[in-house]
């Protein structure tokens, strides 16, 4: 999932991984031994609409356990764009519903 979000162009992308089997099992391996320098990466999407948020005053996000990755871009989004005055958003409320804090 991409979580990475700047007003401008964007140098690099910050990814949130869940490693299961096969190519994200590897990609751990190869982040915790510091061989990941460049790496070959596929991107699939973005699918269906896309919807600015910041057209709106208040913005509920649901999510449950690696879900909120997904949300993690809009966030930076929508914090930047009240910081600097630039979106109507005032209001962000986020229920992330996880199986234990652990």
């Amino acid at each position: 999932m991409v979580i990475s979000w700047k007003p401008g162009k964007q140098d690099n992308i910050e990814l949130f991984i869940k490693p299961r089997r096969g190519f994200t099992r590897k990609l751990l391996y190869h982040a915790a031994n510091g061989h990941l320098r460049s790496p070959v990466v596929i991107f699939s999407g973005p699918h269906g609409t896309s919807i600015d948020m910041d057209e709106y005053e208040s913005v509920l996000m649901v999510a449950s356990g690696f879900g909120i990755a997904a949300h993690l871009s809009s966030l930076k989004k929508l914090i930047y764009g009240y910081n600097a005055r630039l979106g109507r958003t005032r209001r962000i409320r986020v229920v992330w519903q996880i199986r234990n804090q652990g």
